[in-house]
Parts: structure tokens; sequence; C-alpha cells
């Protein structure tokens, strides 16, 4: 028989989506553009009150965006010569492709033109002098910070590019999840459960056990079985296997697995849940030194890897299959998860999510009574 949750056990649930918050980052939005910006308009107001002229700042300012603008050519056509060796490989042998690769020329050659004749503009008898000069000791400078690789980009910086451009690991692992796997299963979901209903008619019966529970613990930690994790989690029964024909391989079998979960009281639940099986590569390339990828890797791309399948879920899923999965992300790294006290952290956490899931459904019917 399943269980229902009290009204008391449902308020405990409140701030659970709270927790979420606190584990997994935001995208980055603008605030170093616009403290830039800030500090910019700032700088400018000092200068202004310390006797220099608007055009005198203009002039000056032109003369370092020029120089700035030059650099960027500089290492673009450093980088050109190196790919000038993997026209083949890389660009199809296309020397305009390996241009465009090395030299942004939205951000450096357009820059550079347009400095150039706001400088010759404002200043041209200084032109053929002190311009020059400047160029060639900032060119010389930029030289020697390329050959000496001072201007390698830092941690953030990888991971503002790599997130921006979807170029992270988990990226391309929350894709193949969801296409290899619950693009295929979830249009099938239902069929499997009424088939189990059939035999089972006292069990799966509320709205909130009939999903598929998807575990995403934030170190990758994974078992074999639920039960091995926690002992209020046993497993009770697998739904009627899906079998789809695949990559060349005749009725591939798809199965997902019912577990009986017991609260406190030694009651009963019963879920549908597994892990999310593509964080175990992400745990075996942390142990794999050849795979240059640490721990904090790890745990960093196992949490894009939830805002990433998560939002897959919201844009890609049909209407009618997107109730049907349900991710559950939780940061197992820290330490008092593991001590005896928390032994039943996996199975509270299931429940939580369960009485989450109960109080949706009651909000909505009671909007749907109003309306």
């Amino acid at each position: 028989m399943t269980h229902r949750f009290g009204p008391q056990m449902i308020r405990d649930s409140e701030c659970f989506n709270f927790q979420t918050n606190k584990i997994i980052p935001k995208e980055r939005g603008k605030r170093a553009c616009i403290v830039a910006c800030v500090l910019s308009i700032i700088l400018v107001a000092i200068l202004l009150g310390n006797n220099y002229s608007f055009v005198e700042i203009l002039r000056h300012a032109t003369n370092v965006f020029l120089i700035t603008a030059l650099n960027a050519l500089v290492k673009g056509l450093c980088d050109f010569f190196e790919e000038i060796n993997h026209l083949k490989t890389r660009y199809h042998g296309k020397w305009t492709e390996a241009a465009k690769a090395c030299i942004n020329f939205k951000h450096s050659v357009i820059p550079f033109i347009i400095c150039g004749l706001v400088f010759l503009a404002l200043s041209y008898e200084r032109f053929q002098t002190k311009l020059i000069r400047d160029i060639l000791i900032a060119s010389i400078c930029n030289l020697l910070h390329i050959a000496t690789g001072f201007q390698t980009p830092t941690k953030m910086d990888i991971s503002k590019i790599c997130e921006k451009n979807k170029l992270n690991v988990a990226h391309g692992l929350a894709w193949s999840y969801y296409i290899g796997y619950l693009k295929i299963i979830l249009p099938e979901f239902k069929e499997s459960l009424r088939l189990f209903k059939k035999e089972n008619e006292n069990l799966l019966r509320h709205e909130e056990t009939c999903k598929l529970h998807i575990l995403i613990p934030v170190s990758c930690e994974m078992y074999d079985s639920l039960s091995n994790a926690d002992s209020n989690i046993e497993f009770f029964k697998s739904l009627p296997p899906i079998y789809k024909d695949r990559a060349g391989v005749k009725e591939r079998i798809y199965k997902n697995t019912i577990y009986k979960i017991f609260d406190e009281e030694k009651r009963p639940y019963y879920c549908i849940v597994e892990y999310a099986t593509p964080l175990a590569s992400l745990r075996e390339m942390s142990n794999l030194s050849s795979a240059a990828f640490s721990s904090e890797d790890r745990v960093q791309q196992a949490k894009l890897f939830y805002r990433t399948l998560e939002s897959i879920l919201q844009t890609c899923l049909e209407p009618e299959h997107r109730n049907m999965c349900k991710l559950i992300v939780y940061d197992d790294c820290q330490e008092n998860i593991t001590e005896e006290g928390n032994s039943h952290f996996l199975s509270n956490l299931i429940l939580k999510h369960l009485k989450q899931q109960q109080e949706e459904e009651y909000s909505l019917f009671e909007r749907n009574e109003e309306n």
C-alpha cells in the first residue's frame, strides 16, 4: 500500500528549493561589465576635476585603444603562423579559415581602423613621432608577453568562455544523456507504468510517484544499488522493459527500477529512482591522471550537468513528457553527510522531494477548484 504525506510533513519541505539554489551556480551575468563602466566614468570625472580637457582625455584614450587593438592583431599574426602547419587537418586547407580563427576582425581590425582615424583627426601633428614610438614599445612588450606566456587566461576566463560557448564536458554529457536515453524512454514511460499498475493496483497511484526520479550527487559518488547507499531503501521491482532498435542493436533493453523507501516510522513509499549514469564518467575521469581532470573540476562539471540537463528538459521535451522526469541534485561532498547520524540522508532526501511534489499537486488542485 502506498502512503501519502500529511500536512505537517509537507510543510517540512517548504524551503527545499533554496537548497538547490545554494548548490547550483547560475549563469554569469553582466556585473563585471557594469562595474567596468562605472569605474571608467569615475576615472574620467577625476581627470576632468584635475583640469584635463575632454579632448585631451579622448586623445590619450584613443592612443591606448589603438595600441590595444594593434596588440590583438600582432597576437593573431603570431597564432596564424602556428596554424599554417595545421591547414589541412583543422581548416580544410583554407587560409581564410585559419585567419578568421586567429584574428577577431570585429574586436581588433575594426577598432584599430576607427581609433586610427579618430587619432589622426585629433592629433595629426604628433602622429609621426610620439604615436609611432608608443606603438613600437607596446608591440615589443606584447610580443614578450606572448613569448613568456603572460597572456595565459585565468581559470575564471576559461570557465566563462566554456560556459558561454557550450564547451564544457558537462554540456556534452547532458545532451548525450538526453538524446541517447531520456528522449528514448520517456515517450514509452507511460505505457510501461500502465503495464506495471495493471499487475500492482495499489502501487504508484499518486502523481508524485509516477515519475522517473534521477539522482545527481555533486561528488559523482554512485552505488550499483541504492540499498548500498541507505539501509532505508530497498529494491522492490523493475518496470516492464522498453525495447528499442538502437545503433545496430535489435531490441535494446531499457529498464527502470522501483525502490521501496522507508521513513522514520518504517512506513514504505514506492518510487522510480536511479542515478544519472553520465556522472560515473566524470568520476572515472577524475581518477585517471591522463584525463587531467581534478576533483574540483568534477564537482563543477556535475553542477553544470544538472543545470544543462534541467534546461534541456524544459526546452526540448514535449509538454506531455516534461512532468515524467524529476531531477534530484544534492551536495554529498559535505563531511557531515557521511556521519552515522546521517546514514539515512538519501532516503530522507527522496522523501522530501516526494513531499514537495505532493504539495505542488495540492496547490494546483486548489487553484483549479477556485477557477
